[in-house]
């Protein structure tokens, strides 16, 4: 990580599942990393960054999905905790040995990135951010939700403050849950339209993400996959039973990994959906292995050509669960047609099967002519999918 006072530092996961910070003298570097010294033991929360000023080690700690930044001195000593704005992400933080000072990039649900400015003892806002939503006018929550096996799951829910917990509000229910992935708060740009209608967003954080470690990933994974979509069917009983949304005016969104989630959880839960927002998504998982680079994900979520693997397979696999005269919430399926990491193959199918099979919904492909799966998409194409987004969900809900 740095070197500091004749001595390398450095964090690592070896023999600590939530890392830890070891060093040794740089004038005498062991062989072995267990003879390294260990100043900052693994503990409940996972270490993400590791940081260093002229006076202090800071460390960015993750506890129960939001940053957390302590400061330890150079022998491992606790001194401070740092405040941060509540439900937040640390994005960066740009440090320099010889000063005490360091910037640090912080986003949270009501407020997109803001840069705040440390000066060795408080952390001020220097930079405000582009867009945000007034904390008096609005709110961000976690809560707990229970779900199928009894296991708890958080989940964060921004909306007004006054918002009246009478089922009729538009919501969108975000997750992932897949590749040990860690689904931070992050603002929700796209949907502040929404939002200022009393609307609701909300980020489940599902299991096979990365959130509480390498258990919460593996309980979502092969034989386990189909945990994260209870999951998210339990997050969504959740927010109905508590009042801030129905199956009429719930959606559910999620791309590449939380395509397949959004559109397997929806096609063994219809009832409790009304849209499913479905971008660049894998949905024939029979065949998945054999297009482009998704023979590298068999780890995730099984091989279908073992036998064992395909029956589990079989179960839950988007395309193959689609039954005629089910159903299904309206979809808005969208993919890039130079994809090079998930196929549009999974998309079309998908799409078509769906309109064969629930020809009274709307079933919708988009497809993006001159994009792939997403990153590095000019603003232009940014903005007219999420007009098309908004459209979407205004159209099933109005």
């Amino acid at each position: 990580c740095f070197i500091k006072n004749n001595y390398i530092y450095l964090a690592t996961n070896y023999q600590a599942e939530n890392s830890k910070l070891i060093r040794c003298n740089i004038n005498n570097i062991p062989q072995k990393v267990t003879d390294w010294e260990t100043i900052i033991a693994s503990t409940e929360d996972q270490l993400q960054e590791v940081y260093c000023t002229s006076e202090k080690i800071v460390i960015e700690y993750l506890h129960d999905v939001c940053s957390v930044l302590k400061t330890f001195d150079f022998d491992g000593h606790y001194l401070d905790t740092i405040d941060l704005p509540v439900h937040s992400s640390v994005t960066s933080i740009t440090s320099d040995r010889r000063y005490p000072q360091f910037y640090a990039g912080v986003l949270n649900l009501l407020h997109d990135a803001a840069i705040y400015f440390y000066d060795g003892q408080n952390l001020k806002l220097a930079q405000k951010p582009e867009i945000s939503l007034s904390t008096e006018e609005y709110e961000s929550k976690q809560v707990w939700f229970t779900s199928k096996d009894g296991t708890k799951v958080p989940m964060f829910i921004v909306c007004k403050k006054d918002l009246a917990l009478d089922q009729s509000h538009p919501t969108v229910l975000y997750g992932y849950g897949g590749f040990a992935t860690l689904l931070t708060p992050f603002f929700p740009r796209r949907f502040v339209p929404m939002l200022k209608r009393n609307g609701v967003f909300a980020i489940a954080n599902i299991r096979g993400g990365g959130e509480f470690g390498r258990a919460w990933h593996q309980g979502g994974i092969l034989e386990n996959k189909p945990k994260s979509f209870e999951d998210l069917a339990a997050a969504a009983e959740y927010l109905q039973t508590t009042g801030y949304t129905s199956p009429q005016k719930l959606i559910i969104q999620g791309g590449s990994n939380g395509g397949l989630l959004v559109a397997a959880t929806a096609v063994l839960n219809p009832q409790l959906f009304h849209g499913v927002i479905c971008q660049v998504p894998l949905t024939d998982m029979v065949r998945f292995p054999q297009f482009l680079i998704a023979a590298r994900w068999i780890h995730e979520y099984g091989n279908p050509e073992v036998e064992s693997d395909f029956q589990k397979i079989m179960t839950w696999s988007p395309y193959h669960n689609v039954k005629k005269g089910q159903k299904y919430p309206h979809f808005l399926i969208t993919t890039g047609k130079h994809d090079t990491r998930v196929a549009p193959l999974h998309a079309r199918k998908m799409a078509a099967e769906l309109q064969a099979k629930n020809p009274d919904q709307y079933s919708l492909l988009r497809t993006e002519d001159s994009a792939g799966h997403g990153p590095g998409r000019p603003i232009q194409q940014l903005v007219e999918e999420i007009a098309d987004m908004l459209s979407f969900i205004t159209l099933i809900t109005r």
